[in-house]
């Protein structure tokens, strides 16, 4: 996905990127001394399997705040969505770039389970979005019930 840079330089935002990471190594230590979860929340950590009913709903805009988990990604993002992985930075800062410059991206695609949102496609879209403090994002839903 080539990304156009206009109004900032891909510098500022892998900038950006180092200060999120850092900023979720911290928090890592802190939880880990408090004896708390730091991982993302799991679809089959939350009880749900393939065996549950799933229906397409459509894209609609969906709280960010909604977002909690992921299906297949929870090692590679703190439970804030913060990324833990240093070899995110590129990826991240060009989506971070993208929405610096109005582009377009697609719409991430999430499962529903009790009214909370688990990432299928769209992880690093999530986490910028939720470090831009973001109210909604476009996404694909499919509710399991």
């Amino acid at each position: 996905m080539p990304t156009v840079v206009r109004n900032n330089s891909l510098e500022t935002n892998m900038r950006r990127f180092d200060s999120v990471h850092a900023r979720a190594r911290i928090n890592h230590l802190w939880r880990r001394l408090a004896r708390r979860p730091d991982s993302l929340p799991t679809l089959q950590g939350e009880g749900a399997d393939r065996t549950q009913r799933a229906a397409y709903q459509g894209v609609h805009a969906i709280p960010v705040a909604r977002i909690v988990g992921s299906e297949g990604r929870s090692d590679d993002f703190t439970r804030d969505f913060r990324p833990r992985r240093s070899f995110m930075a590129h990826r991240w800062a060009r989506i971070d770039a993208a929405f610096d410059n109005d582009i377009a991206l697609p719409a991430i695609q999430v499962l529903e389970i009790d009214s909370r949102y688990f990432v299928r496609d769209g992880n690093h879209r999530v986490s910028v979005a939720k470090v831009r403090g973001l109210e909604f994002l476009d996404a694909e839903v499919t509710k399991l019930s």
